[in-house]
């Protein structure tokens, strides 16, 4: 997850990039995959908001132990 909006950085423009990672379980994933999905989704999320705004990447557990990872932007719809 880290390395994946470490990836965005440099595009944000004026987009205030944030992360918040809570502690995770070990969770068998293609990190490739992981990675590229995610890069996608901020890409996306830096791109509806042209004049400036937020993205916020947030990851961690569940009351049931799942993983989650959610991407939030302030742009429209």
């Amino acid at each position: 997850v880290r390395d994946a909006v470490e990836m965005c950085r440099a595009r944000r423009g004026q987009v205030e990039l944030r992360l918040s990672l809570e502690p995770m379980p070990l969770v068998v994933v293609s990190p490739s995959d992981l990675t590229s999905a995610l890069v996608n989704l901020v890409v996306n999320a830096i791109d509806a908001q042209p004049g400036g705004g937020s993205v916020d990447v947030r990851a961690g557990t569940d009351s049931r132990g799942q993983a989650w990872i959610e991407v939030q932007d302030a742009g429209p719809g």
